[in-house]
């Protein structure tokens, strides 16, 4: 009898006599087989928990490790290290199994030793913040006082709308915090709402300075059209916030309004001009082939609006049509003024004769003449700084068809090159004026022979190239 209960006592198959549910337990659970013939009656004891196995629990620890520590594949010291998670790591375990606790750690997960963990330290939840504050905000330029008095020392001064931190009220003032500083302000400076803000506008470019005086230092440069925020008035100044610092402005340069941007028109196309060197027809079209709308009368000046297979297409006293480049010239057929041999009854008069429409005696002002003081019959005209200086000229007006020959050959008689440099040159041809209000072209001396004259040439005070003796 003592025999049978302790070979009883030892098996791990329950069965229960006469019951298809008797379960045979396998014997590797303790390593004992069961003896012959014996069974464990679940009716009179109940099976001993480790009869069933060690079951695995699903947790969720946070867990510490005490050592470096493998990390393995399986539940036992002889499986794989997948690798060796270092002291003191912070690891989460979500399953447990006897002695061993499943755990991942890298992208790992496994198996690790129980008792080489230890509790994680339980994190401290952060004091909730007070909802209890109570703040205010400034009306105006204030000074934060050390005392709640007027002869308090100045801890700092804020501008309109500064937000500060209420503390108590003391009489007429209120104990704040603000930049870390606490002190009193008047607590007619303060409101429990934030008062709107007040924008401006810089009606032009401002040096905004440190001071209400423009000898003050420079905080920063506003550009015409900004909008700033107006923080209060000293006199003619008003002082603002802008991103790049506070500083003073004249009142006369902020307006209350947005200032429209000025759109710049585009500069207006400098017009291109041209004349007719004799009277020709204004076209239609490109070309002889389509009709008339006129004849442009020779010299008139029109205006060039574009170019196409040598025609121009101009603005005239005709209307807009289109004219053969070979009949226009980029110069006016302008009149010569002439004042020495050139002169009707001089010398070189023949160049002129009979290419002449008309031929005018009149003045051009603020010019003298002089003669070489060897060979006073060469005269030159040069400008002269008085008004009253003034040479009589004859304005000849040339006829169209002898225009460009015309002024070819005066140009070889004054041994002109209108090609080369001015200062290279003893005449040069340039348009004046005469009392008439007329542009002419005149030969004028070149500087360096104007300074030659005026040291030793002879002046003709009379301004006449005829009464010069």
């Amino acid at each position: 009898m003592q025999k049978k209960r302790a070979v009883t006592a030892l098996v791990i198959a329950v069965a229960v006599a006469g019951s298809s549910n008797a379960l045979i337990a396998p014997a590797v659970a303790y390593g004992i087989a069961p003896a012959a013939g014996t069974t464990w009656n679940a009716l009179a004891q109940p099976a001993p928990a480790t009869a069933i196995g060690i079951l695995a629990k699903k947790v969720s620890l946070k867990k510490v490790t005490k050592n470096n520590l493998n990390l393995r594949q399986g539940k036992n010291t002889k499986t794989k290290a997948l690798l060796v998670i270092p002291k003191n790591s912070a690891v989460t375990v979500t399953e447990t199994s006897g002695t061993w606790s499943k755990t991942s750690y890298k992208g790992k997960t496994g198996w690790v030793a129980s008792s080489y963990l230890k509790n994680a330290p339980a994190t401290k939840n952060p004091a909730p913040k007070s909802t209890n504050t109570s703040h205010r905000y400034t009306t105006g330029f204030t000074i934060l006082r050390k005392s709640a008095s007027e002869k308090g020392a100045s801890l700092g001064v804020y501008q309109r709308r500064a937000k500060v931190e209420y503390l108590a009220v003391s009489g007429a003032w209120t104990k704040v915090k603000v930049s870390g500083k606490t002190g009193f302000i008047k607590s007619a400076d303060l409101a429990k709402t934030n008062p709107a803000l007040v924008s401006r506008w810089l009606d032009s470019a401002q040096v905004v300075h440190k001071s209400t005086s423009k000898n003050s230092a420079k905080v920063t440069t506003v550009a015409k059209g900004a909008k700033v925020e107006w923080l209060r008035t000293s006199g003619s100044w008003r002082a603002i916030r802008t991103p790049k610092g506070n500083g003073w402005v004249p009142g006369s340069a902020l307006s209350k309004s947005k200032i429209k941007p000025t759109t710049s028109k585009p500069p207006a196309q400098k017009a291109i001009y041209r004349w007719s060197t004799a009277n020709v027809n204004l076209r239609k079209g490109v070309g002889t082939s389509h009709p008339s709308m006129g004849t442009i009368p020779a010299n008139e000046r029109v205006t060039y609006l574009k170019g196409a297979s040598g025609w121009s297409n101009v603005k005239s006293s005709k209307g807009t049509g289109w004219v053969s480049n070979a009949y226009l010239n980029t110069q006016g057929q302008y009149p010569f003024a002439v004042y020495g041999t050139l002169r009707k009854g001089q010398s070189a008069y023949y160049i002129l004769k009979g290419k002449t429409s008309k031929e005018t005696k009149t003045t051009i002002s603020s010019h003298s003449m002089y003669l070489q003081p060897k060979q006073t019959w060469l005269s030159y005209v040069i400008p002269s700084k008085k008004a009253s200086d003034k040479v009589v000229v004859e304005r000849m007006d040339i006829k169209s068809a002898s225009y460009l020959s015309t002024v070819a050959n005066m140009d070889a008689w004054e041994r002109f090159d209108p090609k080369k440099p001015l200062a290279d040159q003893n005449y040069n041809r340039v348009l004046v004026n005469d009392k008439d209000g007329k542009r002419s072209w005149a030969y004028l001396g070149s500087k360096k022979i104007a300074a030659y004259l005026m040291k030793n040439g002879i002046r003709v005070t009379s301004g006449d190239y005829l009464k010069r003796f």
